[in-house]
């Protein structure tokens, strides 16, 4: 969404044209135009768990207001959720654009960063600026879950699986079945639409299981040829910082070097996979949290201090051994569940290594 369209957005708030503001989940506000079409998504800063909230974010029961906060995730501070979503928009935008995906098979959102006030926002009694991140709706879409058989086409293989290495590089702890939307392009095929992304490089480095890409049967193939390029060529972490470079915001200019390291140890990962020649289902064996193993190796890396200009050395070191236990494994018991699997793997490369 250029800022051409938010300034439409803002200019339609002053006539009256845009005449609701619509709850969503977890704090999320929809703008509606008065015939019912939905515009924009709206997420606030103080609409996040732990930070000021607007009265818009609270609803009363009992006579008291409880806040509806934006969804939280160990090792993400309160109020960076909606920054999250922006810079995140940028940084797969720019990703995307050093792959020849079709650019129908992949659609990011347009985002814009900036403060917002409008009386059905901010109460009758407080109109006063929000900052927050604007984006765009994906209308006549559907999600995940709903529409399964959609993703097992073999010409999304290629899609699937960049998505996925992105997720997995920015240590996205919040993508499920919602937050990852189907659309019909004008070719009639399927388009992938990501949305969601506060929840990303947990300063812990623990993600959860990613529901939506273990069991995805293009991330149980080998990678491609493109998806292998890549992450090999194009990968690194500089593409975050030179996006924080450019954002002239207080939330760019103090962005946690813990995040940022993170980000760096899971890039370094998944190099290592890739030379390895693991599946991305074998390297998302590193980064799960599983239900009873809540120490992927990220966060094993982080709490070791390891320092920044030796993480590569590391990480190859690790997952050479991980990929030898997986073999072993594999072979020892045939039959093994694979979370039990990539668990054992990993505990033997941790103990080892760390």
């Amino acid at each position: 969404m250029p800022p051409s369209l938010l300034e439409g957005i803002q200019k339609a708030f002053k006539e009256g044209t845009v005449v609701k503001t619509k709850k969503g989940k977890n704090g999320a506000l929809f703008l509606e135009s008065c015939d019912g079409k939905i515009l924009a998504v709206i997420k606030l800063k103080q609409n996040e768990l732990g930070s000021a909230v607007s009265p818009l974010a609270s609803e009363r029961t009992n006579g008291s207001e409880e806040p509806i906060a934006l969804a939280s995730k160990p090792g993400i501070e309160p109020g960076e959720g909606a920054f999250s979503e922006y810079l995140t928009a940028f940084v797969m935008s720019e990703w995307l654009e050093k792959t020849d995906i079709e650019s129908d098979q992949i659609l990011i959102p347009s985002v814009v960063w900036g403060e917002i006030a409008h009386a059905e926002i901010d109460g009758p009694h407080c109109l006063i600026a929000q900052e927050g991140c604007l984006h765009a709706f994906a209308p006549q879409s559907t999600s995940f879950n709903k529409d399964i058989e959609s993703l097992y086409a073999s010409n999304l293989t290629e899609a699937i699986q960049m998505l996925a290495i992105m997720d997995m590089a920015l240590i996205n702890a919040d993508r499920n079945s919602e937050n990852f939307l189907l659309q019909k392009n004008q070719k009639n095929t399927t388009c992938i639409i990501p949305i969601d992304h506060a929840c990303i490089l947990p300063r812990n480095g623990i993600a959860p299981m990613f529901p939506c890409w273990k069991n995805l049967p293009q991330i149980k193939q080998p990678l491609t040829k493109k998806s292998r390029q890549f992450i090999l060529e194009h990968l690194t972490e500089n593409t975050l910082k030179t996006q924080l470079l450019k954002i002239n915001t207080s939330e760019a200019q103090n962005f946690d070097p813990d995040r940022i390291k993170a980000h760096k140890i899971a890039i370094e990962l998944l190099k290592a996979g890739v030379q390895n020649d693991l599946t991305l289902r074998d390297i998302l064996g590193l980064f799960m949290q599983l239900d009873h193993f809540e120490t992927p190796a990220i966060h094993q890396i982080l709490q070791t201090n390891t320092d920044i200009n030796t993480i590569s050395q590391l990480c190859k070191r690790l997952v050479a051994t991980y990929k030898t236990q997986v073999q072993s494994s594999r072979e020892r018991n045939p039959n093994l569940p694979d979370n039990d699997l990539y668990q054992e793997a990993l505990e033997r490369a941790l103990s080892y290594h760390l």
